[in-house]
């Protein structure tokens, strides 16, 4: 079942971005130089990062993505270069060779990880994977240090992804779309926006960008049932969500010792531990949800909600 609360495939990721954006995607695909995709989060980098893989000479190779904000700077070494005590885990590298490795979230690994990364994103080196690098740091003085490590010793195609907020005039063609998809998804009418409900959607600040705006969508369709759409509905309980969401809380083990963990800190946590034992892997056999045994979607909405996701 496809997740509602991302875009439908990767040909709608690449319709829902400008036309700047989709001319500097077709020139990544075209190349095989390391790519480093700079956007808030909620701009569906990993959306842009699998078209770029799907329209590349390695297509038919592994499609790996692994997000950094997920583990510790020492389980990021591990997963990432595997364990050189057992031979049955290679590490994400050594399993996308030939492919595409995805590297999400990238700002949050230490200096001394990404000067460890750098030799396999050379060109002079003997390495056959293609690295697509995001970041998701919108203040440019800290965009800089995150990415002088990894700039100043190779040659990069950067695409910045803007967020919704400066992409006023085409919010309402993104409406449009986004409403189209979900309508299809849901099989139910595409019901026209009023003037008033345009303005409302427009107006409105979308802090996750994308993502969020599909959400909003998607769930005025459904609360209206093919009669209506239910947008104030949506907007409501999105703002009650984002009102009720606690901050992301350190790992419990991070606390002092004598703090007693929240339900929130408790489930961080035990998602955590699904992932590192999956590998980062959400669906499919031995996947954090089959692990966790609920459906792959509500292991993606919860995880969403603890700002794992």
């Amino acid at each position: 079942m496809k997740n509602p609360f991302l875009p439908p495939d990767n040909k709608g990721s690449y319709s829902f971005c400008g036309n700047s954006v989709r001319s500097r995607i077709r020139i990544a695909a075209s190349s095989d130089v390391p790519v480093f995709l700079i956007g808030a989060p909620g701009t569906d980098k990993n959306g842009i990062a699998r078209i770029i893989h799907d329209r590349s000479c390695r297509k038919l190779f592994p499609y790996h993505r692994f997000d950094c904000s997920l583990y510790s700077d020492q389980d990021c070494r591990s997963l990432l270069f595997g364990d050189p005590g057992t031979d049955h885990l290679p590490g994400r590298l050594r399993q996308t060779w030939g492919g595409t490795l995805f590297l999400e979230n990238a700002d949050l690994l230490s200096d001394g990880l990404k000067t460890g990364i750098l030799p396999y994103l050379s060109t002079k080196e003997n390495t056959d994977i293609r690295f697509i690098i995001s970041f998701r740091n919108p203040i440019e003085s800290s965009l800089a240090e995150d990415l002088s490590v990894f700039e100043h010793e190779i040659l990069s195609w950067p695409i910045r992804i803007p967020s919704l907020k400066d992409r006023p005039l085409e919010l309402p063609r993104l409406i449009d779309r986004y409403l189209a998809c979900n309508a299809e998804l849901l099989a139910l009418p595409v019901l026209p926006l009023t003037k008033n409900e345009y303005r409302i959607l427009c107006d409105f600040d979308w802090p996750e960008n994308h993502e969020q705006l599909n959400r909003v969508l998607y769930r005025a369709l459904l609360s209206g049932r093919g009669q209506r759409l239910a947008i104030s509905e949506a907007l409501s309980e999105e703002s009650a969500e984002d009102s009720e969401e606690s901050p992301i809380i350190p790992s419990t083990k991070e606390k002092e010792d004598d703090s007693f963990p929240t339900l929130d800190d408790a489930m961080r946590d035990h998602i955590r531990k699904a992932l590192e034992k999956s590998h980062g892997r959400i669906d499919g056999d031995q996947g954090a949800a089959q692990l966790l045994a609920i459906h792959p979607n509500t292991l993606r909405a919860r995880m969403h909600k603890l700002g794992l996701l």
